[in-house]
């Protein structure tokens, strides 16, 4: 289930532990993505509570707690760099616990499966729902007049309701109808699979942290090419040389 990160802030989190700890945030614009393993779970945790002496049970346990439950957390930073999103989350157990992640931008095909699938699903079920409920109504309207033909008599009369009004019913709920028409979703849209490598995403997760050190670290670039090109010019110089030794010996 998708949750608000945190009341102040327009996002959105999805976690979901399975073989990984999967976390997922979403601005319903784009949709950024990391998996990790226990370890790097763990890691991360650690990372972005030195100097806390805590068993690593515990950590773990708090950890998803503060995953799974985003209303609770105490605060909650996001930033954006570049095509990454970095995020962290604070949250009190009797002690400070904060846990700092690095998340990846996710491709069209994951926006699809997480964020549109799902809402086309959910207009689905609804507009199913309306439709039954539309006629469930309309039917008890005939049944209470033909129970009223047949000179029955309603008793609780302060407690009538009207009679549903099918027609200003959807002339206030018009949405549907102009988005989609009369048409229905069709069912292979909304049992699509999309399929998205998981070797492919823990990959790119894993090298995430290491690309910011090197960002960081730019200034070393230059120095290699300045060795680069100095090599190439050592082989230059000889010519010369080589030129200076065939004249002499003509």
């Amino acid at each position: 289930m998708w949750k608000n990160l945190h009341k102040a802030l327009p996002y959105y989190l999805l976690f979901i532990k399975d073989e990984y700890f999967e976390i997922s945030i979403t601005d319903y614009v784009k949709i950024w993505i990391v998996r990790l393993n226990l370890d790097e779970f763990t890691s991360h945790l650690k990372e972005s509570n030195l100097g806390l002496e805590i068993h690593s049970n515990e950590l773990i346990e708090n950890g998803i707690h503060m995953l799974l439950y985003p209303e609770e957390l105490k605060s909650a930073t996001v930033s954006n760099k570049e095509d990454k999103l970095e995020v962290t989350l604070c949250k009190s157990f009797g002690y400070p616990l904060k846990f700092k992640v690095l998340l990846s931008i996710g491709s069209q095909e994951l926006f699809f499966q997480k964020i549109i699938q799902p809402l086309l699903k959910t207009i689905q079920d609804l507009h199913s729902s309306e439709s039954e409920l539309r006629s469930i109504l309309k039917n008890k309207d005939k049944e209470i007049e033909e129970y009223k033909l047949e000179a029955g008599e309603i008793c609780l009369r302060y407690l009538k309701t009207k009679p549903f009004n099918d027609k200003a019913h959807m002339e206030k709920h018009y949405r549907y109808d102009n988005y989609f028409g009369s048409a229905t979703i069709p069912d292979g849209l909304l049992d699509k699979s999309v399929d998205i490598p998981k070797e492919t995403m823990v990959k790119r997760d894993i090298k995430s942290e290491p690309t910011s050190q090197v960002i960081e670290n730019d200034p070393v670039i230059p120095k290699v090419e300045i060795k680069e090109e100095h090599i190439k010019i050592e082989p230059q110089s000889a010519l010369p040389v080589k030129r200076r030794k065939i004249r002499l010996n003509i």
